[in-house]
C-alpha cells in the first residue's frame, strides 16, 4: 500500500477522524486529506510524530516489513523500557498477545475469530489459543490473572512425553484431601516451614499424616532435619 493509504488506514484502526489526526500534529484536516490521498507527503519532522499518534513504526507507515529479529527484538526491549511498574508488566503481555495473533490467529472465548494482529486486544475476549503444526499457545485477559503461555512442539514430538506420564501423580491428585490441602497450600494458609507436630495439631488435615506423604511425593513440601538450640527435628 502507499503511504497515503497506511495513513488512512490506520487513522481509521485508531479512530480518529482527519480533523483529530490533524489537529493532534497541528496540521489541518485538509493536510491530512491531501496525505490519504497521495497528493503530498507529511514532512520528514513530523513522521515520528504521525507514527506514534498512528500507533505504529515508520517502518509499517511505509509498509516495509522488519526483516531483522535484532532491530524488532531491540525495539521492543526499548519500548518497554520507557515503562514502570505494572505498566511495563502490561506491555510484555500486550507484546505477547500481538505475538499470538502472528502465529495464526486465535479462536475467543466470544466465538469470534480474529481476523488481524490488530484484534488482538479485544474488550471482550477473555481466553483465546493457537494452535499448530510447531506447538501451541494459550492466554487470558481476566482481569484477575492474565496470563500468556507459549507451548513450542519438542523436536521428538509430543507423544513420547504422553507416554512418560506418571500415573501415580494423577492417583494423588484424584484424592479430594489432596486438592483441598493444595488449595489451602497456594491460598497462603500454611506457614512456609513447619513441623509434623504443627501439621497435625493446627493444619486441620483430613487424615493428616497421609495428606503430608501425598503431598511430599507431589514435590509441594520437602521434609528436612534441622536442629534448633541442640534439638534434632524434621521440618
Amino acid at each position: 500500500m502507499s503511504l497515503g493509504e497506511n495513513i488512512r488506514e490506520r487513522r481509521k484502526a485508531r479512530g480518529l477522524t482527519q480533523e483529530a489526526l490533524g489537529e493532534a500534529l497541528g496540521m489541518a484536516a485538509q493536510t491530512v486529506s491531501k496525505w490519504e490521498r497521495d497528493e503530498s507527503m507529511p514532512d520528514a519532522a513530523l513522521l515520528p510524530g504521525l507514527a506514534e499518534t498512528l500507533d505504529c513504526s515508520l517502518d509499517r507507515l511505509f509498509d516495509r516489513p522488519v526483516t531483522s529479529f535484532r532491530d524488532a527484538a531491540g525495539g521492543a526491549k526499548d519500548w518497554l523500557l520507557t515503562l514502570r511498574g505494572d505498566d511495563r508488566w502490561m506491555g510484555a503481555l500486550r507484546l505477547g498477545r500481538i505475538l499470538q495473533a502472528a502465529l495464526g490467529g486465535f479462536f475467543e472465548t466470544t466465538l469470534s475469530l480474529c481476523k488481524d494482529v490488530e484484534d488482538y486486544d479485544h474488550p471482550v475476549s477473555q481466553t483465546g489459543r493457537c494452535t499448530g503444526d510447531s506447538g501451541f499457545t494459550d492466554s487470558s485477559r481476566l482481569e484477575d490473572l492474565p496470563y500468556l503461555l507459549l507451548f513450542p512442539e519438542p523436536k521428538e514430538g509430543w507423544l513420547p512425553l504422553m507416554e512418560e506420564e506418571d500415573p501415580a501423580f494423577w492417583e494423588l491428585m484424584a484424592k479430594e484431601r489432596v486438592r483441598s490441602a493444595l488449595k489451602r497450600i497456594y491460598a497462603g494458609e500454611f506457614p512456609s516451614c513447619f513441623d509434623g507436630e504443627w501439621a497435625l495439631s493446627h493444619a486441620g488435615l483430613e487424615e493428616p499424616k497421609e495428606t503430608l506423604a501425598e503431598l511430599e511425593a507431589l514435590g509441594v513440601l520437602t521434609r528436612q532435619r534441622v536442629s534448633i538450640n541442640g534439638t534434632a527435628g524434621e521440618l
